[in-house]
């Protein structure tokens, strides 16, 4: 860049300085990549999906950069269709893009990647034919939550390149049928700046190319650690050519993105006719606690606070200045009856002195498997949950709600595929065997405002036909009611369940996995971490290295203090698959026990 641009540049930003603000953007946290993995590149980078109604096929055609919550920045020459093509959303959230039909069935975890547009703004004086002001703002139908592969993009209303090297982030040139192309950043220098354009070269040592690049990919620049966007593509490198890539100069657009972006949240008005503004959840602590704890009596009324009930992006809700508090359950009053301790969280594997960590016939025998009935009518267990009492299994709200159809719970069980199980004691030469019951339901009670796309109230209890007769292998597990003592961080906590990976063999086994209680910011991922969960870290250990890393929806965490267990949690996502550096996430069973207490019936 030669003097002359760089003081024009500077004037130019001087001069918008008066009229922009950071009121909307946060420039203090923004263009951050928030680790080193290839995972982490280009966090703002968005996918801008279309629909070929030929084929049938949704595509990526273009990039665009994550602002805000609310807004991507792309090209307007990136949402010109022609009669067999549809815009469909953005893709956030993604280290791969690939191309799917119409026919095809997506997972949750895909599913919470996609936004669609609440509207889309073209720069009011673009010119198709010469591609003058070629700029467009996305505003996205549901706020994005931020984390460690999805984050803002800085725009430099206050700052200017220093140095000639840009940044861009790139998944590479897409065909019909590409097998996916990892996100990267590559290097160029600038040649030609002016107030509307800038025109790079790659640099030589790159490994990817700019050629393969989207229309919209974001031009940036570094200072401090963080990526300020100064560009965007609008006309590609030729592959094998010596060619500059072409970008629009966004220092010239400041002022109209500033103008043209509004807040991220709607105004509303609440059941008592206060004007607020719409919120999500975990940004409304008066409504987070009346949630998690809502009196049966005041539910519909409490739904009347929902602005959306957004099955992607969470709850929204009109948060009010103050609530009444009769409308749910504070405090640890009368929660002792919840648990008998006098007989609750014993288990016989305690009665006896053994050195062996393997899990044992008559351990943790309050685990629960749910079972369902799948495809071909053969039936199978679909999550874990743990006995309460006599007639209550406490499981996660997600583990009801999938389209299954739940036909038992089964007690007792050590191995799935067997009815009956023996094991041998070799220190006292004996067998040990029993022999699993299964329970009908009749009645599932899911958590009235439980969110399947965030962590909040993934919690529910399924009530017994008939009451379960206790043995050494079928035992109730305590509640942590205020009278036994909580855990704290550092302290190792069990899991158990069924579900591990068949590649190692033994997934049909019921499982002792060990972790240890870590501060929730460990586990601030998709979602914010609030008080009503809880994070563990996984412990592997020698006699099983990698089923640490493994447990299903539901499955109960616990500690024993003196031989007495509580369900300290119960599982509800995991952060990362199988990398025992990974937390996982977990409803905090303590936070709840009112709702418990109000929904079981004698």
């Amino acid at each position: 860049m030669s003097v002359k641009m760089r003081i024009v540049n500077v004037v130019l930003l001087c001069l918008l300085q008066t009229c922009v603000s950071d009121e909307f953007f946060d420039n203090v946290n923004c263009g951050r990549e928030q680790s080193d993995s290839f995972l982490a590149k280009s966090p703002w980078l968005a996918a801008v999906i279309v629909l070929d109604t030929t084929y049938g096929l949704f595509y990526t055609k273009c990039a665009g950069s994550l602002i805000n919550q609310k807004y991507v920045l792309t090209t307007a020459n990136c949402l010109s269709f022609d009669n067999k093509t549809r815009l469909q959303g953005v893709q956030l959230d993604i280290t791969y893009i690939q191309n799917f039909t119409v026919t095809a069935t997506l997972g949750p975890g895909v599913l919470k990647t996609y936004y669609g547009f609440e509207n889309i703004i073209i720069h009011p004086e673009y010119d198709f034919k010469t591609g003058v002001n070629d700029i467009a703002l996305l505003r996205l139908n549901r706020l994005v939550h931020y984390g460690r592969f999805t984050q803002p993009v800085c725009l430099p209303f206050q700052e200017t390149a220093h140095g000639d090297t840009f940044y861009t982030g790139t998944w590479g040139k897409i065909f019909f049928s590409s097998f996916p192309i990892e996100k990267s950043n590559i290097a160029s220098s600038a040649i030609v700046t002016s107030r509307n354009q800038i025109k790079t070269v790659e640099n030589a040592n790159n490994t990817d190319k700019l050629c393969k690049g989207h229309i919209g990919a974001p031009l940036m620049f570094t200072k401090d650690n963080q990526y300020y966007l100064q560009g965007l593509l609008v006309k590609k490198v030729e592959c094998d050519s010596n060619s500059p890539g072409e970008y629009l100069n966004l220092v010239g657009y400041f002022k109209w993105i500033k103008e043209t972006v509004t807040s991220n949240y709607n105004q509303c008005v609440t059941p008592d006719n206060e004007k607020r503004t719409c919120v999500t959840l975990s940004n409304c602590p008066l409504l987070l606690k009346a949630f998690a704890n809502p009196k049966k009596e005041y539910e519909d009324h409490l739904y009347k606070y929902l602005c959306s009930d957004d099955r992607v992006g969470g709850f929204q809700v009109c948060c009010p200045s103050s609530l009444n508090a009769s409308f749910y359950f504070d405090g640890e009053t009368n929660l002792d009856t919840l648990s008998d301790k006098r007989f609750c969280g014993y288990q016989h594997r305690d009665d006896y002195l053994s050195l062996d960590e393997h899990i044992a016939l008559d351990e943790f025998p309050w685990l629960a498997t749910i079972r369902a009935v799948g495809r071909n009518n053969t039936e199978f267990s679909l999550c874990s949950g743990s006995l309460i009492n006599a007639r209550y299994v406490l499981t996660s709200a997600y583990c009801l709600m999938r389209q299954w159809e739940i036909t038992v719970v089964r007690l007792g069980e050590f191995n799935i595929l067997n009815k009956t199980d023996c094991v041998e004691l070799t220190q006292f030469n004996e067998q040990d065997c029993v022999e699993s019951i299964d329970y009908e339901i009749e009645e599932v009670d899911m958590h009235p405002f439980y969110n399947f796309w965030t962590y909040n109230n993934d919690i529910a209890l399924i009530r017994l036909k008939n009451r379960v007769t206790f043995s050494d292998y079928i035992r109730p597990i305590c509640l942590p009611t205020p009278k036994f003592k909580r855990p704290e961080i550092n302290d190792t906590l069990y899991t158990t369940s069924f579900t591990s990976p068949k590649p190692w063999g033994t997934y049909y086994l019921k499982k002792k996995l060990f972790y240890t209680l870590v501060h929730n910011d460990r586990c601030q991922y998709k979602q914010t971490v609030n008080e009503y969960n809880m994070c563990l870290r996984p412990l592997a250990k020698i006699i099983d290295p990698y089923f640490s890393c493994f447990d299903d929806d539901g499955a109960p965490a616990m500690i024993a203090y003196k031989n007495q267990w509580t369900l300290e949690g119960i599982t509800t996502e995991r952060v990362s698959f199988c990398d025992i550096s990974q937390p996982i996430i977990l409803t905090k069973i303590s936070s709840y026990l009112h709702w418990i207490q109000d929904n079981i019936r004698n």
